[in-house]
């Protein structure tokens, strides 16, 4: 398979790839983009619906119980509530898997990177980047949810070579496919107009050069490496011998702390398991 085979314009996805770039578009500096956000929660009831149970859990929820979609935007903040917009209009892309292997090894993997990468942010001094982080995470490997419309059974051929032999994901997909889910991905984040910073993590994340951050971009792009390698850890994603060698290396760029690095890559998977966030994004996939 080449990327000229696949026309990302006409592809059948169960989500419109410009409403997704319309959203991630939207930033908190204007008040006609608080409106805009607002009308787009409001004309999707599975969307209203998913935002007020988030702003009933027990994560986010002070006692009162919230029923108006004003409240819920005033108790989560505009960020958050783009994330999980975001996060409730790519569920359908997700459900396309509708095997235990894409629900742990991609979609679990996804949102599992997603919440550590938010937790990283803000545990490095950067809680502006908390939700473009999630965000990123979550949409990282975009190229292996369009390699499994394109050909499940190809895909669930990758993932075993992964899986059952230890073979890296590129390598099994280059084998497979004659691409990289990184090069699908960019290619289609560039068709859909996705943000810029979007479109260099989905092609890069799977780059192992790393180097020291300058800017709140390289950043974000190595907190997605470190939250991807973590997941994999926690038993979300393949784990091998390099995760541990990668994560320390990225782990030093990022200036984390022996603390720090304890806080996000011990028992990570109990402390998910307990997470009522990690629940409610878990569970908008069965």
């Amino acid at each position: 398979m080449k990327l000229t085979d696949i026309d990302f314009k006409t592809l059948k996805l169960p989500v419109h790839p410009q409403a997704l770039a319309a959203i991630l578009q939207l930033d908190d500096h204007t008040e006609m983009n608080f409106k805009e956000l607002d009308s787009l929660i409001r004309v999707d009831q599975a969307i209203s619906a998913g935002i007020l149970k988030l702003a009933n859990s027990s994560f986010y929820s002070r006692g009162n119980k919230i029923t108006s979609l004003q409240n819920a935007i005033t108790l989560l903040g505009f960020k958050l509530i783009r994330s999980m917009v975001v996060l409730l209009t790519t569920k359908s892309l997700f459900e396309e898997g509708k095997y235990e292997k894409f629900r742990v090894h991609v979609y679990r993997h996804s949102v599992v990177t997603a919440i550590v990468a938010k937790g990283v942010a803000a545990s490095i001094g950067m809680p502006h980047l908390q939700e473009e982080a999630f965000v990123a995470g979550l949409l990282h490997d975009i190229g292996k949810v369009i390699l499994n419309v394109c050909d499940r059974t190809k895909f669930i051929e990758t993932l075993n070579l992964v899986i059952e032999k230890g073979i890296p994901a590129t390598e099994a997909e280059m084998q497979v496919f004659g691409i990289t889910h990184a090069e699908v991905g960019k290619a289609a984040a560039e068709t859909w107009r996705l943000p810029e910073i979007l479109v260099r993590i989905i092609s890069g994340h799977e780059d192992r050069r790393y180097k020291k951050p300058d800017t709140d971009s390289e950043k974000l792009a190595l907190i997605v490496q470190y939250a991807d390698l973590v997941a994999k850890k926690a038993g979300y994603g393949v784990y091998t011998a390099r995760v541990d060698q990668e994560c320390s290396a990225i782990a030093t760029e990022l200036g984390l702390t022996p603390v720090l690095r304890d806080a996000n890559e011990k028992d990570q998977k109990a402390r998910l398991d307990a997470d009522p966030f990690f629940k409610f994004c878990t569970g908008m996939v069965a």
